[in-house]
């Protein structure tokens, strides 16, 4: 009987610490948002000299290069005769893309 006091005390407690945390209010929502028509494949994070960051984006024949901070678009770009099952890959801060017989390689920054 003790044991069962002890765990009812022991959820009392927890219920009491854990809904003041859960019902805060604080949610948080997203500073900006960015809808792309179809999946992406791969994204990385690329610095600058001047310590900004940038979130790349790539979905097989489009790539985007976001402002990490603020959201905004700093360009985007189409790869023509992009090659599904050939190489797609940062390199640094270059992307290397297949393309047809050809290895193209994108200066993102």
């Amino acid at each position: 009987m003790k044991t069962l006091q002890i765990k009812l005390l022991f959820f009392a407690i927890l219920l009491f610490i854990s809904v003041p945390l859960t019902f805060s209010g604080e949610t948080k929502a997203p500073k900006w948002k960015v809808e792309f028509d179809d999946d992406i494949n791969y994204y990385t994070f690329v610095d600058d000299e001047s310590k900004n960051t940038y979130l790349f984006f790539a979905n097989e024949e489009n790539m985007w290069l976001y402002n990490s901070k603020s959201g905004d678009e700093i360009w985007k770009g189409e790869i023509k005769d992009y090659e599904k099952k050939g190489l797609h890959m940062m390199l640094g801060k270059r992307y290397l893309v297949s393309s047809e017989d050809n290895l193209l390689c994108y200066d993102v920054l």
